[in-house]
């Protein structure tokens, strides 16, 4: 059943969680946002229709809005052939192939004046907020759960990348970028998302009755690019180019793939945590910039 979402004024919102389903010791918008957000200012929907949560083992907790109960244990799905050609070299200096250095000015930026473009949102599981010019993104539970808010806009052919820095952490806590969410249908969402320990993944997550599961298209993976621990500043990004994927930490390549369903959607930012009870995530920047 595809999940309808809820205009807010100036934001969108969408949230979701999931249990990750590798075992933790194993591994704005331009002109469009104007013109959509114009375009549906005068829509409205209830505040259920803003926050979906599923797990993938067990029931899904009360009080969670609304609750979906999957029916299976995922395991590592097949994927896509997954190319990481580099050796790590990690350096405070941004490699030579770092996107951001050959692209030029941001089609968007924002370092969060305020919540303007981005949907500001509690429940018993997150909190989305905009505060001194961050985006604080709180997973309250440890319970295994990801939940992610979008911006307002769709993009195609893109460079995506923000820059956070974590709290207190361990282990798979995680956050990371939203991407490739077709409107109105809301499915699939795809995530990347990396995680205190130094690992990075890529999935989808899909919201039809008969499926209604996480797919690993990128299993967790350990990467010497990502600073690992408490307290760590970490820029996350992800280029679409058609359906050619590929993934960034601190501007040096990770992997790359395809896949044939990733087309044109929204794009948020996602927060989850398995070991730490509020676990915070400090957001400085957003930015893309649309390719040719």
């Amino acid at each position: 059943m595809n999940k309808k979402v809820m205009i807010l004024g100036l934001g969108l919102a969408f949230t979701v969680a999931c249990l990750g389903a590798t075992p933790i010791s194993s591994d704005a918008v331009g002109t469009q946002v104007a013109k959509q957000l114009t375009s549906m200012a005068a829509l409205t929907r209830t505040k259920l229709q803003n926050a979906t949560t599923a797990q993938e083992n067990g029931n899904t907790p009360e009080g969670q809005l609304p609750s979906v109960t999957p029916t299976v244990t995922l395991p590592p799905s097949p994927s896509p052939t997954v190319s990481p050609t580099r050796t790590p070299t990690l350096t405070n200096t941004p490699p030579a192939d770092d996107p951001r250095l050959s692209l030029g000015t941001p089609s968007y930026r924002t370092d969060f004046p305020d919540g303007t473009n981005w949907y500001v949102y509690e429940d018993d599981n997150v909190k989305f907020e905009a505060v001194d010019h961050k985006f604080v993104m709180t997973a309250k539970q440890a319970n295994g759960y990801d939940s992610w808010t979008f911006a307002a806009g769709n993009l195609t052919n893109y460079y995506l990348e923000m820059t956070a820095t974590t709290d207190t952490c361990s282990g798979r806590d995680r956050y990371g970028l939203v991407v490739g969410v077709p409107y109105p249908a809301n499915n699939p969402s795809y995530l990347m998302r990396v995680s205190c320990d130094g690992y990075y993944s890529f999935s989808y997550f899909n919201n039809d009755p008969s499926d209604n599961k996480y797919h690993f298209l990128t299993n967790w993976t350990k990467s010497s690019y990502i600073y690992a621990g408490s307290n760590q500043t970490n820029r996350v990004g992800f280029k679409a180019e058609g359906t050619h994927l590929t993934l960034y930490a601190n501007g040096h390549f990770l992997s790359e793939l395809t896949e044939p369903d990733f087309g044109e959607g929204r794009f948020g930012l996602a927060v989850g945590s398995v070991s730490t009870v509020n676990f915070v995530v400090r957001v400085s920047e957003v930015a893309y910039w649309k390719l040719p």
